[in-house]
């Protein structure tokens, strides 16, 4: 009896364009590298910011002269 069990499939498993996406995680050596080189942008990025048009340690920063 249980050869002639089938699966219950959905209409949205049939569709072609419903395939699974490659699942590429960041595991290991790589997630550490990423964390690091994207935690070192967003320094950078908001070191380029205050250098530009300082606001977190200027005293009179409402008025810019």
């Amino acid at each position: 009896m249980s050869r002639f069990r089938s699966e219950i499939t959905m209409g949205t498993d049939l569709d072609p364009s419903n395939k699974s996406e490659h699942v590429n995680t960041l595991k290991g050596r790589s997630l550490y590298v990423f964390v690091i080189f994207y935690t070192l942008a967003v320094c950078l990025i908001v070191m380029m910011f205050e250098f530009f048009m300082p606001v977190l340690f200027n005293p009179n920063y409402p008025d810019m002269q």
